[in-house]
Parts: structure tokens; sequence; C-alpha cells
């Protein structure tokens, strides 16, 4: 999922909050206990559990962020004039 300036500047107030902070340690508890099942898992099982374990992980990713990036204005080149 692709977010905008604007949701990845509240995702950055949130984790920066009281609210937030406890949001992140509950998401970091998480990935403990996720990592810890995957030494368990196999098959199926294991590749959910994975697939969680990085969206927990980019979504605390996000939280932890201090900054918002900012988006990259593209630049013509003489490639992008017509001939």
């Amino acid at each position: 999922m692709r977010l905008d300036a604007s949701q990845l500047s509240f995702l950055s107030r949130l984790g920066k909050s009281p609210d937030g902070q406890q949001l992140l340690a509950l998401i970091q508890a998480e990935i403990v206990e996720s990592n810890s099942r995957l030494r368990q898992l196999s098959g199926d099982f294991l590749l959910r559990e994975q697939g969680k374990a990085v969206y927990l992980d980019e979504f605390a990713s996000r939280l932890r962020s201090q900054s918002v990036p900012t988006l990259s204005k593209r630049v013509p080149t003489l490639i992008d004039e017509p001939a």
C-alpha cells in the first residue's frame, strides 16, 4: 500500500504521541511473538506468518519515522521532447 504525504505525516505524529508509543510497543511485542513462531511453522502457515511479520515491521517503521519523505519532481530531459 502506498501512502501519501499526509498519511505518512499522520503516522509520524501518531508514533511520537504517548498513544502511538503504546501502539508501537504492542506491535513490537507481536513482532517478537511472530518471529518465535517462524521457527516452528512450515508450509502455508510459515508463509502467512512471514507476511504478517513483514507487514508489522513496515508499519512499526512508519510509526518510528521522524520525517516525511518528500516527493521529488520529475525533471524533463531531452528524451522527453517530441521528435
